[in-house]
């Protein structure tokens, strides 16, 4: 049996269509001494632009700085700017960050000025939330030192932002504060808008205790004009529940909060994804708050271990999403009318950590270990049979976090041990350090190389599906052969464009056992499969 290697099949697809490949400022090495270096400091996080820019924001001790990058990894402002610096602010460390809307940010961090200093115990017992925006050219445009949205005197803080689609930003958090001078002796799960000048607008109370502990917030999502908070309250048996509260931007809250929501995202800012209910259900909901359709999950799915630390609902770039419930390599897929499907994404099931949609309907999907693999929406991996190395050292890094580029790649920040605050960007063809332009919609899933999937389901009663990738127009066959080698059916013959290509098998009028299927690329076997038929 003739056979070719994957890598033979790798640059054709240059011939046929003009890709640029841009030697970038971002470092093709996957080590990460070899990282590029931000600043000095901890607690970067990142957005990232349609445009294929980012902004990254980061701190230490009292400054906050900022600095925006375009695809290519250089830096758009000629220098650092610093969002805030104050000596006596005693800052937290890092701050979180949402776009402006206009190719700017806005930013929210904990800040010490004002609070109550405990020498007992050596730590601060309350702290304030301060906004600033930074526009699109780097210039800080609120007063100095911030926008104060909660004063100090409230108690600790842990919070969320979410941009409220005019250059200001809708901050939700929990604050409590018992048994010192002033203190308000509850917990308050709150709202406070502000808006593109720097003036707060509202802040509204959602939900209040007497005892600390009873709120925890999960995240907070904008879809349209309405914010979706997602909280538990452990005041209700068994272990507390799960709730969902919805903030006009005009900061009126109600109805009163969806109960059993497991878990809300946002696309775009404008259309939400969420599921809940027992047996869960998932809704897509418009800009206005109308349910746009309604899905059941089947609950066992659901429920079972995904592996995956965030992002259990992934937008799919299209008008569907993802749920990350990996059930031996395979995941459910809902498609942008409603209907769900499960599809087997091979090697899925070791990548579990961190997921984001590739813009044009695929997944990104990367671990820790520095691996990360994408996948078509039929699951056919884009960047070869194995994942790819992002980062060949990752016991050099601490405090990583992982972000979708917008364009099928991957960009992780972390604290490097050689060179402080640092990140490696991947391309969306699994390149470190190359970035790739000039290409249209239609060619982001071109297939580097041959490639033939495992058969869905397997074993399978009558029909099964097989999915495979042709890096180059040829003639394709994929054929079915018995124990002995001999050709059962060939259930594709024809020419075949560059793409990811899917055949059914109807095994209807076959006896039952062990089959093997094969890929054939103008007359050359690339691979062939075992698939098992059970009556």
């Amino acid at each position: 049996m003739t056979s070719v290697s994957h890598s033979a099949y790798r640059v054709i697809p240059l011939l046929f269509f003009p890709l640029v490949h841009v030697q970038a400022q971002w470092p093709t090495s996957t080590r990460t001494d070899s990282s590029l270096h931000i600043n000095y400091g901890i607690s970067g996080r990142m957005i990232t632009f349609d445009d294929g820019s980012s902004i990254i924001s980061h701190g230490v001790e009292n400054t906050v700085f900022v600095q925006k990058f375009d695809p290519e990894g250089y830096r758009v402002w000629p220098d650092i700017v610093v969002a805030h610096d104050n000596d006596s602010s005693d800052f937290l460390g890092g701050s979180r960050i949402v776009s402006d809307g206009s190719g700017g940010a806005v930013l929210l961090w904990e800040d010490y000025r004002g609070a109550i200093w405990d020498s007992i115990n050596s730590q601060y017992i309350n702290e304030a939330f301060y906004m600033q925006r930074v526009d699109r050219d780097g210039n800080v445009a609120w007063q100095e030192g911030g926008v104060l949205v909660v004063p100090p005197d409230s108690g600790t803080k842990a919070g969320r932002v979410a941009s409220d689609g005019t250059g200001g930003a809708i901050v939700v958090a929990v604050e409590g504060g018992f048994n010192y001078p002033g203190a308000p002796n509850r917990e308050r799960l709150f709202a406070a808008r502000v808006g593109p000048n720097g003036t707060k607008l509202w802040d509204v109370t959602l939900e209040s205790s007497t005892n600390g502990g009873d709120l925890n917030l999960y995240d907070v999502d904008r879809a349209g004009r309405f914010v979706y908070v997602d909280y538990g309250d452990s005041r209700y048996p068994p272990l507390g529940q799960h709730f969902t509260w919805i903030v006009d931007t005009a900061g009126v809250a109600g109805p009163p909060p969806w109960v059993g929501s497991f878990t809300n995202v946002a696309w775009r800012d404008s259309v939400l994804f969420s599921i809940g209910g027992d047996p869960p259900i998932l809704e897509k909901i418009d800009p206005v708050g109308n349910v746009l359709w309604n899905s059941p999950i089947d609950q066992d799915t659901c429920l079972s271990i995904t592996g995956f630390l965030m992002n259990f609902l992934v937008p799919d770039g299209v008008g569907g999403c993802y749920l990350l419930c990996v059930d031996e390599d395979s995941l459910l897929r809902v498609n942008s009318s409603g209907i769900v499907s499960r599809f087997v994404f091979p090697g899925i099931g070791d990548l579990g950590g961190h997921a984001f949609g590739d813009g044009v309907g695929g997944l990104v999907a990367a671990n820790d270990d520095g691996l990360a693999q994408r996948y078509d929406s039929l699951g056919i991996p884009l960047w070869g049979s194995s994942p790819i190395t992002y980062q060949s050292d990752p016991e050099n890094s601490y405090f990583e976090d992982y972000w979708g580029d917008n364009n099928g790649g991957i960009i992780s920040t972390f604290w490097a041990i050689s060179s402080s605050l640092s990140a490696q960007h991947t391309g969306r063809y699994g390149e470190p350090g190359i970035v790739v332009t000039s290409v249209s919609d239609d060619d982001k899933n071109i297939p580097q190389r041959a490639f033939l999937a495992q058969n869905f389901p397997n074993p399978f009663n009558p029909v099964t599906t097989i999915r495979y990738s042709v890096p180059f127009r040829s003639h394709t066959r994929v054929k079915i052969v018995d124990l002995l080698g001999q050709d059962v059916v060939t259930i594709v013959d024809e020419l075949k464009e560059v793409g990811n290509h899917v055949a059914r098998w109807d095994a209807t009028a076959f006896s039952s056992g062990v089959y093997f299927y094969r890929l054939e690329l103008d007359g050359v076997t690339v691979k062939t499969m075992k698939m098992v038929f059970l009556r």
